[in-house]
């Protein structure tokens, strides 16, 4: 029993995590039938057995069982429609989009079939899609009655559909579109390349301009950099972090990011990835003024939690899978890792740099770099690969080589961006030279994505994963690095380890 004890010491020192993952396991066992169950079964039997704490067994019980009724009885009916039927009812507009196809503008709304009626049964909160060339207004609730149509992800879309208004309602949704478009024609204005306007605007409002954008991007496994997530987020706090405490007192400094960064996500909206990164910045920003230390994995299990709450159908989103997924493994292994690399590029201490030259100091930042950007690289890829494999059937060997250098590059686009924007209503003439300086580098950018070495587009293509084995090498691989974690020599365990 002492041989397992890492797995109760991990889960005890960060409770939030483990009461997550019985809840994300309760929602996913309903969504998913029994297998999901099956597969972690051993897991959640080797935890029990190692807490030794009945409060929490049953807490974590209870969680499991509350996940499965939440989600049986506010989305059970995303189970029952298997094929395509003739449906009506209310649907309440949550986004909208721009659509190209063939030159042929239209838009795409996203939101819920609130109330649905078919021949034989009625149904409730129905995710659906639906495409039109006429503009709605989010500010009302339709009546819609159309061909409703399932995909895999527990999600439909309407087909050969009538609509009309019912009621008026209060929503942010028109405002956000409205306020996007202004943004995305103010960059267009500012930066002078369509290409390089179209790739900022993604990158600050997480809406895809282009899909050829969008495919340059998949091609090399960078998806991800276009997405907004945390890494977004820690770019704009610390771009207002900075020149904030140049002026205002540390407590008020916190106060007014906490703002900004609420504004900013009622701007983009509430993708998966945005909230995960919004939960968690949110409550790295309180618990200083609280007086309290600030957890990232507790955190992560708040976000998830909170996520599922707001829609257990989430667990079935590939953004999900992967935000989560990407942000658990970086926080879990990341300083294993880049403290193993450190073996093969030296970790200088602080007297050490401290005597060398310009040039070797230099050098040191930049093997710095290289050690952690290599560590990252390696601790991610090692937990999403079979999701990438299960879901897209193929892994770019090139994201490797670019995830080393391209996210750096990005994170200077953004915060020229900001600066730009800033300085283009207080200071024109210098904020025509910071957007004439990203426009150039941003072309730069999107040249070495667009147009990568031929001779290295290599692929690692696998059809044969299955989701079972997905589960299976994900618990195996958790476990391990729960256990490297606990016996790792905490005498040689990096000081910022400890808030992870």
């Amino acid at each position: 029993m002492q041989k397992i004890k890492f797995i109760a010491v991990f889960f005890r020192s960060y409770p939030a995590l483990f009461y997550a993952l019985f809840f994300l396991l309760g929602a996913g066992s309903y969504l998913y039938s029994a297998i999901f169950l099956y597969i972690f079964v051993f897991f959640i039997f080797l935890t029990i057995l190692s807490l030794k704490n009945f409060k929490n067994i049953i807490f974590a019980i209870l969680t499991f069982i509350f996940a499965i009724f939440y989600t049986s009885f506010f989305y059970s009916d995303v189970k029952k429609i298997q094929k395509p039927v003739q449906a009506k009812g209310i649907f309440k507009i949550d986004a909208i989009k721009d659509g190209n196809n063939f030159n042929s503008r239209y838009y795409i709304y996203k939101g819920e079939l609130k109330t649905c009626k078919t021949k034989r049964k009625k149904y409730k909160n129905i995710p659906i899609s639906i495409f039109s060339k006429s503009k709605l207004s989010a500010n009302f609730l339709y009546k819609i009655d159309g061909l409703l149509v399932p995909k895999n992800d527990f999600s439909f879309y309407l087909k050969k559909y009538k609509i009309q208004k019912d009621k008026k309602i209060v929503s942010f949704v028109n405002l956000r579109y409205i306020l996007k478009k202004k943004f995305q024609s103010l960059l267009k204005k500012s930066i002078f390349d369509k290409d390089a306007a179209n790739f900022l605007y993604t990158l600050t409002t997480g809406e895809n301009a282009s899909s050829l954008l969008s495919y340059s991007f998949s091609k090399i496994g960078l998806q991800h950099v276009l997405a907004i997530s945390g890494f977004h987020f820690s770019i704009f706090v610390l771009f207002f972090a900075f020149f904030l405490k140049l002026f205002i007192p540390k407590r008020y400094t916190y106060i007014i990011l906490i703002t900004i960064v609420t504004i900013y996500l009622l701007f983009v909206g509430p993708l998966i990835s945005v909230q995960r990164a919004f939960i968690m910045i949110q409550m790295a920003l309180i618990a200083p003024l609280i007086n309290r230390r600030y957890f990232a994995l507790n955190a992560l299990g708040i976000s998830m939690i909170i996520i599922l709450l707001i829609n257990p159908i989430n667990i079935s989103k590939i953004g999900f899978q992967l935000s989560f997924l990407s942000s658990f493994a970086i926080l879990l292994a990341f300083p294993i890792i880049e403290k193993t690399l450190q073996k093969v590029i030296t970790k200088r201490t602080y007297l050490e740099k401290q005597n060398l030259y310009p040039i070797s100091f230099f050098a040191d930042k930049l093997l710095t770099y290289l050690r952690e950007a290599l560590s990252l690289c390696f601790t991610v890829t090692i937990f999403i690969l079979p999701v990438i494999l299960y879901h897209f059937h193929k892994f770019s060997y090139l994201s490797f080589i670019y995830n080393l250098f391209i996210p750096f590059l990005v994170g200077i686009a953004i915060l020229l961006v900001m600066l730009g924007f800033i300085l283009h209503f207080t200071l024109p003439p210098i904020g025509f030279v910071i957007n004439w300086i990203n426009t150039y580098f941003t072309k730069l950018i999107l040249k070495l994505i667009t147009y990568p070495p031929a001779s290295l587009e290599f692929y690692l293509r696998y059809k044969g994963i299955s989701f079972e084995f997905v589960l299976i090498y994900l618990l195996i691989i958790t476990i391990l690095f729960a256990a490297i974690r606990y016996y790792f020599d905490k005498k040689n365990i990096p000081e910022y380890f400890y808030y992870l």
